[in-house]
């Protein structure tokens, strides 16, 4: 059996790599309009 307090940890840390992924995406993307590049 799991803990809820396990899943509740499992999630969270999906979370965060969710949104830091998609920090890095947005990121990489506004660097590269900074630097003019077009894609």
């Amino acid at each position: 059996m799991f803990e809820p307090q396990v899943i509740k940890t499992g999630s969270m840390i999906t979370l965060v790599s969710g949104v830091g992924i998609l920090l890095l995406l947005i990121g990489g993307i506004y660097f590269e309009r900074k630097r003019g590049i077009k894609i």
